[in-house]
């Protein structure tokens, strides 16, 4: 059965990424500040350099956002049967936007934010740490996952965000800091490789794979 393909340039990508930074991000934006001054300051919601340095920071978030951009363009697959192929320029619009924009961003709300609030909140209910710090950290990924429902997103993909929400919960607990650098990285692998690239390369392979029937023809 033929695959459609819908061909998406930068127009295309910017008549919803405007709406979706000032009616989403910002909001998160604005409550992590928020949050952040009562907090201490921005060290509170991760806005800090990494304490174990930059360079390994940057490869640990490469090395496991590598791992998570592979399953989501593998989860990508199984979800959604027809392809968005980005133009070059559109495709780097994206990769700029859900790395350097929508993965910050989240991180600082969702880990930063709402699962700090959740620990202390948890902790101050008695709670041992460790058991204040996995309820948060589960608690706050599914709820991370289920937002995505907004954006009309199938329950395969909810499920699968929640996975990953707990991978950068846990990143953001168990690195020195807490610092969102590892985790931001990761996110935004993951978000790329599902919305963004994985389209690109699942349409170039469904492409080798008919040339390859076609020459055994």
């Amino acid at each position: 059965m033929a695959i459609q393909t819908y061909r998406n340039y930068p127009k295309d990508t910017w008549k919803w990424l405007w709406p979706d930074v000032l009616t989403r991000l910002i909001p998160f934006v604005a409550a992590a500040l928020l949050y952040a001054h009562f907090a201490g300051g921005l060290a509170a919601i991760g806005l800090v350099a990494p304490p174990e340095g930059w360079p390994a920071a940057i490869a640990i978030g490469l090395v496991v956002g590598a791992f998570l951009c592979v399953c989501a363009i593998y989860w990508r697959r199984q979800t959604l049967p027809n392809y968005r192929l980005p133009t070059g320029g559109d495709q780097l619009l994206q990769s700029f936007f859900y790395l350097a924009v929508n993965a910050p961003i989240e991180e600082i709300f969702w880990r930063g934010t709402a699962q700090s609030l959740a620990i202390t909140g948890l902790y101050k209910a008695h709670l041992p740490l460790f058991w204040a710090e996995a309820v948060a950290v589960a608690a706050v990924s599914i709820v991370f996952g289920a937002y995505h429902r907004l954006g009309g997103y199938p329950w395969k993909f909810n499920i699968a965000a929640m996975l990953a929400g707990s991978v950068f919960g846990l990143f953001y607990l168990a690195l020195p800091g807490p610092s969102i650098v590892s985790a931001a990285i990761a996110h935004g692998l993951t978000t790329a490789g599902y919305l963004s690239w994985g389209d690109a390369a699942l349409y170039r392979i469904h492409i080798r794979k008919l040339q390859k029937e076609q020459a055994q023809l």
